[in-house]
């Protein structure tokens, strides 16, 4: 029995089980575009907990850093 991957990123099929490892795949994504489809893909419940968690690795201030 062979199971859709959530994503496939450079060449390799994820299969996320956890909150955090749809959130990991999720910031891999190159556009907003790609990660607010791949979001919507995410099982429903998890939705708002996938998002916050989104934002706050998006806002994290070693993402923003210079150089």
């Amino acid at each position: 029995m062979s199971h859709k991957p959530f994503l496939v990123i450079d060449g390799v099929a994820l299969f996320p089980r956890r909150p955090r490892e749809y959130v990991a795949a999720i910031l891999q994504l190159k556009t907003l575009e790609e990660r607010r489809a791949a979001l919507a893909e995410c099982p429903e419940e998890w939705q708002d907990l996938i998002r916050t968690q989104l934002v706050i690795a998006w806002d994290h201030p070693q993402r923003n850093k210079a150089g």
